[in-house]
């Protein structure tokens, strides 16, 4: 868990944890130099329910140097990790179900879980669900679309090895970093259309829940002031330099991908649709063929 400034929502965060049906677990948070009671309603909540909890300081330069430092530390040692946010609410059956499909994967193979979430406001009232991905995770998804919150994530030891091998580099977000690289590792990748957890929606979101009209007129507004490009462009960057965890195919299909973002007009036509890059739904598609025609991704 990484945590800065939680103190609002946190505590039952914490007692969604404690409520999982998988009792075979242990906390490790990361705190951002919080300022807030943050710290102080942990150490109680760990005397309260003895539970074992262990708090590190984290770096300080925001959440995804926050999480992939944690993920990083040699100390940090079990068969399998989860991500979770300070202000949400686990499902009871969360751990259970990501455990179950995860145990069914031989431990070799990089493999990551996420799913859909169950939105909620900051009173804790449902207001709908996450989108619902139907389309088969992948790198030519990777590439383009995060589809899986780092709040759902669970992995093996296999997946994160490789993530802690590319170090902790500059992404827009760790989900989608993850996403990328478990996905051009060739490794499985698992997109559960149920929902595992109530995912806050408030002021503070840091990343939103991509839901509805706005959202995508949002997303495409984003994509036609360049900001989906520099997403991209450190995506590429961070890439390049972990290129050996990728396995030979999708080497070849970054090397597509980097003529799109790079490349004069036919030449970003020509590799992208050799490429078959592809988001989850239709008006999204629609959205990124015009980005790669325009110079946008």
């Amino acid at each position: 868990m990484a945590t800065y400034q939680g103190e609002k929502f946190i505590y039952e965060q914490l007692v969604s944890i404690a409520a999982q049906t998988h009792n075979n677990w242990q906390l490790y948070i990361s705190d951002d130099n919080s300022t807030d009671k943050t710290i102080n309603i942990v150490q109680c909540f760990s005397e309260e329910k003895n539970v074992d909890i262990k708090i590190y300081k984290g770096p300080s330069q925001g959440f995804v140097q926050n999480f992939l430092s944690l993920l990083s530390k040699d100390e940090i040692d079990n068969d399998y990790f989860a991500f979770s946010d300070q202000d949400d609410i686990w499902h009871p059956n969360k751990l259970e179900k990501a455990v179950a499909w995860l145990n069914k994967i031989p431990e070799s193979i990089p493999s990551l879980y996420c799913t859909r979430t169950h939105l909620v406001n900051e009173s804790g009232q449902s207001v709908g669900y996450s989108p619902l991905f139907e389309k088969k995770p992948s790198f030519n998804n990777a590439l383009i679309q995060s589809i899986g919150g780092g709040n759902t994530m669970v992995i093996n030891k296999a997946a994160r090895d490789i993530i802690v091998r590319a170090g902790c580099t500059n992404v827009i977000s760790h989900d989608w970093w993850i996403y990328l690289l478990i996905s051009g590792a060739g490794g499985k990748v698992f997109h559960d259309t149920s929902a595992t957890l109530d995912y806050r929606q408030h002021q503070h979101n840091l990343i939103g829940s991509n839901l509805g009209l706005r959202a995508k007129i949002l997303r495409m507004s984003k994509i036609f002031q360049g900001q989906y490009k520099e997403w991209n462009r450190l995506h590429i960057t961070s890439l390049e330099k972990n290129i050996v965890l990728l396995n030979a195919e999708n080497k070849e299909k970054f090397l597509l991908f980097k003529q799109i973002h790079y490349g004069s007009f036919l030449r970003r036509i020509y590799a992208f649709f050799k490429l078959r890059l592809y988001r989850q739904s239709k008006v999204d598609n629609l959205g990124i063929i015009l980005a790669a025609i325009f110079g946008k991704l």
